[in-house]
Parts: C-alpha cells; sequence; structure tokens
C-alpha cells in the first residue's frame, strides 16, 4: 500500500494515495515513512490539525527527524500557532543546523508575531545554507522590506526573480519595496 501511495502521489492522485497510505498506516502502525508521507498529503490538503497528529505520532516513534519537525511547525504556523510552530523549527534545527528549510520557515514565523530582527537572522541563514532557493532569498527580501530596508531588499527580490520567474509574489513584493521607496517608475515595472 506504501508503494501504491507513492504511485499515486506522483500520478497527481492524491485522494488514492491518501486512501493508500492510510491502509498501510493500518496494517503497520508505526510504518515511519507512510505516517509521514500520509501527514504530508494532509498538509498540502490544508488538513493541518490532522497532519499536526501524524507528525506527533511519528514523533512519537523517531523523535530526531528534522522535516518532521520542521513540517509540523509550516502546519501549526497555518494554524495561527506560531508560538508551537517556532518551538517545531527549533527543534529541527537543532537536529540539521544547516537544515535551511527549518530556517527559513522559522524566519517566516517569527515575522508572523512581528519579532522582524530576529526573523531576518533566520531567513539570513537559510539563504547562505541554500543560496540557490529563490523562496528562501524571498523570504529574506521580505524580513529586509519590514525592516524599511528597501534597496537591500529590491536586491534580494531581483535575486529571486531571476533564480525563479514564476513566483508572482516576487515580482509584488518588490514592485511594494519600489514603491515604498518612492521609486515609482520601477514599481509599476515589477
Amino acid at each position: 500500500h506504501y508503494n501504491r501511495g507513492n504511485l499515486l502521489k506522483q500520478l497527481n492522485r492524491p485522494e488514492e494515495a491518501l486512501q493508500s497510505y492510510q491502509l498501510a498506516v493500518k496494517y503497520r502502525p508505526e510504518f515511519v515513512e507512510a505516517l509521514f508521507n500520509l501527514a504530508n498529503l494532509l498538509l498540502a490538503r490544508e488538513r493541518f490539525s490532522d497532519a499536526v497528529k501524524l507528525y506527533d505520532q511519528v514523533l512519537r516513534i523517531q523523535k530526531n527527524h528534522k522535516e518532521v519537525w520542521c513540517n509540523r511547525g509550516i502546519a501549526l504556523r497555518r494554524l495561527k500557532r506560531p508560538t508551537q510552530a517556532i518551538e517545531s523549527f527549533k527543534q529541527s534545527i537543532s537536529i540539521d543546523t544547516s537544515y535551511a528549510n527549518a530556517y527559513t520557515n522559522m524566519g517566516v514565523a517569527l515575522l508572523d508575531i512581528s519579532s522582524v530582527q530576529e526573523a531576518l537572522q533566520f531567513c539570513a541563514q537559510a539563504v547562505k545554507f541554500a543560496p540557490k532557493e529563490a523562496t528562501y532569498i524571498h523570504n529574506y527580501a521580505v524580513a529586509l522590506a519590514r525592516l524599511k530596508r528597501f534597496d537591500e531588499a529590491i536586491t534580494q527580490y531581483r535575486r529571486a526573480i531571476q533564480i525563479d520567474t514564476n513566483l508572482p509574489e516576487v515580482y509584488s513584493n518588490c514592485g511594494v519595496a519600489f514603491f515604498e521607496s518612492n521609486q515609482y517608475a520601477e514599481a509599476v515595472a515589477c
């Protein structure tokens, strides 16, 4: 059932994949990979509470799983529980101090609670560990813009756009940064 779930997920048939993973877990309740993939599907389907429960189940079996801690944090953040999300990201980072995904998500969670200077530090770490990840660069630029460091933010937005032209929020935020720094013609061009 687990392998079938993986194939169905690859075929973009998430409901069927969900059912296959559920069967895999039914027959092997401590099958970490099946639980993790099931939780990830629930996260992608915005069933955040259900995903958190499964991530917790995985963590009872395997405590030091950086991806589980990170994804648990993402689900908690989406549930508007930033303090718990931050704790999950801290756990993920404590397991792997170079795990860029946990750093960027920690930065975003810190932005949610307006801890902007600290957010900037975590976003900068994410970019340090994954310098070609456009989403991480974008998050770093957002933190810079929140600190009103618009010229630096614009540089980072442009860098993110060079890496990935398919992120509309980067263009939008770049335009806002130009506008906030009174560069109106450039703002319109974004």
